[in-house]
């Protein structure tokens, strides 16, 4: 069964563009201070970007809270963007094999230079209103 996971927070982290079919490494932070089942998603160079949203108001319907996931997956994982909202993104749980570490790490090394899919803008900075 796949697993989808909604990620909010983006506002409150320095990031680049994202593009579907980005590849985000997830990492549980059990010493959060304010959520013991925290997980954070990062990617190379720019670090963390976001968090798998926990809470009934910050998740998509029909994707996994942080809480629910969290004892299904290991302390790290990868997910596969899969839709670029406004004020969050939707991502695939995928396994770690050799082409999505791959994508993984050419998002820091060199970008998405392959023109494969137009840029997305996550939000503008000034009066966003989302509510992550």
């Amino acid at each position: 069964m796949e697993k989808y996971i909604t990620l909010t927070g983006m506002k409150h982290y320095d990031h680049p563009v994202f593009y579907p079919k980005d590849i985000l490494r997830c990492v549980k932070e059990p010493k959060n201070p304010v959520d013991s089942e925290a997980i954070y998603a990062e990617i190379p160079l720019f670090g963390k970007v976001g968090y798998v949203a926990n809470t009934w108001h910050t998740k998509a319907q029909g994707t996994y809270s942080a809480g629910r996931l969290y004892d299904t997956v290991e302390d790290e994982f990868y997910a596969e963007l899969s839709f670029i909202l406004p004020n969050a993104m939707i991502a695939r749980v995928v396994e770690a094999t050799p082409d999505v570490l791959e994508r993984y790490y050419r998002k820091g090394e060199e970008g998405r230079k392959d023109g494969q899919h137009p840029p997305t803008i996550l939000y503008e900075k000034a009066g966003s209103d989302g509510c992550d």
